[in-house]
């Protein structure tokens, strides 16, 4: 393996005293050193020469990249002007010792790099490449997907307690709080390609995006906690990073799996995509006794622009067997119940915590075995998100079972305003109370919402049973209906809801003439 200056410079003052001049390039390009024998005063490029200060030639002619490593006494002015990078060994150190230090450093990288190499050309577990890369970096290191779930971190990590606060949560991902302080220090550009220094909580850390054709797949971090950051780690963290993309492309069956499938099966069908008998038959095999809800989330605001990748990824982790994707500018979540190890009561105990601490509102379909009916479900969501919030904004989990009859209702109407809808009777009975100040329309939504059981009426509305059956007498001579028709009774109920719902519908009603007895429609 070859290897640059910063690195001979760092491992090199692990042993000896030793002082740096000139500007160091990163590139890897520097071979195995070779002892100056004096007989000739040109040095080749990207060479390292090991040299007693007396031995250097006076008029030295430098390739580029030239390291000059001097023993025993400073040479001529022209090795520190900037020409090539001169270390000058201090102290009694022998010019065998530095060369023999110099080889042993070489070898250290030479290990490393078969290591990498055969677990690359083996199992290519990341696990492996970062731990056969702590004795190079003595740091923890940690690898994240782009969903900041955790792909592998240094075993050091699970068996020393201070450095217990690198460890994945229970769901294998970064937790939400350590999530926020990385990206209000590291920002959101998934673009920089060179490895960057940060702070967080007064530590520093190491960080270089990996990707895979130029697409972000994850990060690599080395938090400086055990030693202090060097130079020569930029350099290494690249060369490490190359290795953990080539890693990652090795173990892309990911992308094969039934879960990356059926998602691409479920946008599908929500675009109203032809779907292939094939891929259709692929679903319904895949999912047999599958009991899904569908959860729309969006956020009440942002904080920290919190990826969306990684809420799919925390959603997936917090309910086993869910498929969850951006879609729409909000984020889809298909859920198994069959696959949870808890019951629909903890599932929605669950969601709400979990929609709290990301400040996401979430409305939620029926239940439902079809996967293939996905859009039909997934207007269900909307549909309870979007009058659920309109309703209660104050709630974060809204399910579409508690907004049917009102989505019925706003869509029953067809071409006309609901205030059309009314009943002649109902009108009457609004009339009535606006001039009497009584309150017709209360007791007949009492009386039928109790079935029409007059005792529970009159207990309800805390009169007298014989007072009740008078008040009952002249609303029914008002609505002159009959109220032992079900599809009757259907009417009034959905007339008394409209008013029920829509506080501006008398003065709507006023406005078009319709609260007067000439006005009535039959």
């Amino acid at each position: 393996m070859k290897l640059n200056a910063d690195i001979i410079f760092d491992n090199l003052r692990e042993s000896v005293m030793i002082e740096s001049h000139g500007h160091k390039k990163r590139g890897l390009a520097l071979e195995r050193p070779e002892l100056y024998n004096g007989l000739s005063r040109e040095f080749k490029s990207n060479h390292i020469y090991i040299s007693l200060a007396d031995r250097l030639p006076l008029d030295p002619v430098f390739g580029t990249g030239v390291v000059i490593i001097c023993v025993g006494g400073r040479p001529a002015i022209t090795y520190f002007a900037d020409k090539c990078v001169c270390f000058l060994i201090k102290g009694n150190t022998d010019l065998f010792t530095v060369f023999n230090l110099v080889q042993q450093i070489f070898n250290k990288f030479d290990e490393w790099d078969a290591g990498l190499q055969r677990t690359l050309n083996t199992n290519a577990s990341i696990r492996e490449l970062i731990d056969l890369s702590f004795t190079i970096f003595k740091n923890p290191i940690l690898v994240m997907d782009s969903s900041f779930r955790y792909l592998a971190y240094s075993s050091v990590i699970d068996t020393q307690d201070e450095l217990a606060t690198f460890r994945p949560d229970e769901n294998g991902i970064l937790g939400l709080n350590e999530l926020g302080e990385y990206l209000s220090s590291y920002g959101m550009n998934m673009t920089i390609t060179e490895p960057l220094l940060l702070t967080l909580r007064n530590e520093q850390y190491l960080s270089i995006n990996l990707f895979d054709n130029d697409i972000y797949t994850g990060s690599l971090t080395i938090p400086c906690i055990l030693r202090q950051q060097r130079e020569s780690d930029i350099v290494l963290v690249q060369y490490l990073a190359e290795a953990i993309e080539s890693s990652i492309k090795k173990q892309s069956t990911i992308l094969s799996s039934d879960a990356y499938i059926i998602k691409g099966i479920l946008q599908d069908l929500l675009n109203c995509f032809p779907v292939d008998s094939t891929r259709m038959q692929y679903l319904e095999n895949g999912n047999v006794g599958g009991r899904y809800v569908c959860a729309k989330m969006a956020f009440g605001y942002r904080p920290n622009k919190v990826p969306v990748d990684y809420i799919c990824s925390l959603m997936e982790s917090s309910f086993p067997g869910s498929i969850t994707f951006e879609y729409e500018s909000a984020i889809l979540s298909f859920i198994d119940f069959k696959k949870l190890p808890f019951d629909e009561d903890a599932l929605i105990d669950r969601a709400k915590e979990l929609l709290q601490s990301m400040n996401l509102k979430a409305g939620v379909s029926h239940s439902f075995t079809n996967l293939s009916m996905a859009r039909l479900y997934y207007r269900q969501a909307c549909v309870a998100f979007e009058m659920g919030f309109a309703s209660s904004p104050e709630l974060n989990y809204y399910r579409f079972h508690d907004f049917v009859l009102p989505y019925m209702m706003s869509h029953c109407m067809g071409e006309f305003p609901q205030e059309l809808l009314l009943t002649k009777g109902v009108c009457g009975l609004l009339e009535h109370d606006l001039v009497s100040h009584a309150n017709y329309i209360h007791t007949l939504r009492t009386y039928l919402n109790n079935s029409m059981n007059i005792t529970k009426t009159a207990e309800d509305l805390y009169v007298h049973r014989s007072t009740f059956l008078e008040r009952l007498k002249r609303i029914k001579s008002l609505l002159q209906v009959d109220l032992d028709d079900p599809d009757q009774r259907l009417r009034l109920l959905i007339s008394l809801k409209i008013i029920e719902t829509d506080e501006n519908i008398v003065s709507r009603l006023n406005s078009i003439g319709l609260l007067n007895s000439s006005g009535f429609n039959p």
